[in-house]
């Protein structure tokens, strides 16, 4: 059996973002390096804004959830906000709690304290990250 085990919430994404440990390798595409692997993934769901159309991607990462690549993975979905949906009906996955403990917060948008990079600049303007007042 297949399982994806929820590790952590992601506070850096806004919405519902989780870190899940594979019980095996999954392949996604780098966009310089071509087709890798990994155990580790992010599941994110949010509605977009402007948009209003919600929207739920996985994102490979390494084991503390920096991620690789936004490039979203095979079995994201729009229309939906459901990590069952993308995990368990479009990749196979069993999903097991693990230690997880749920982070409850008004903002789940992450602080930073500068653009240290072009990534940080486009998380910025996309209200993924925001800045320190």
């Amino acid at each position: 059996m297949k399982t994806a085990t929820k590790i952590k919430q992601m506070e850096i994404f806004i919405g519902d973002a989780i870190l899940y440990k594979l019980s095996e390798e999954t392949r996604y595409t780098h966009p310089v390096d071509g087709p890798r692997a990994t155990l580790y993934v992010v599941v994110s769901s949010v509605t977009t804004r402007g948009t209003g159309i919600p929207e739920t991607y996985m994102f490979p990462t390494n084991s503390e959830g920096d991620v690789i690549t936004f490039l979203e993975m095979a079995g994201s979905e729009k229309n939906t906000l459901s990590h069952e949906k993308v995990l368990t009906e479009n990749q196979g996955w069993t999903i097991l709690e693990g230690d997880y403990k749920e982070v409850v917060t008004e903002d789940t948008s992450t602080v930073i304290d500068s653009e240290e990079s072009p990534l940080v600049s486009l998380l910025l303007s996309s209200k993924i990250l925001r800045k320190k007042p």
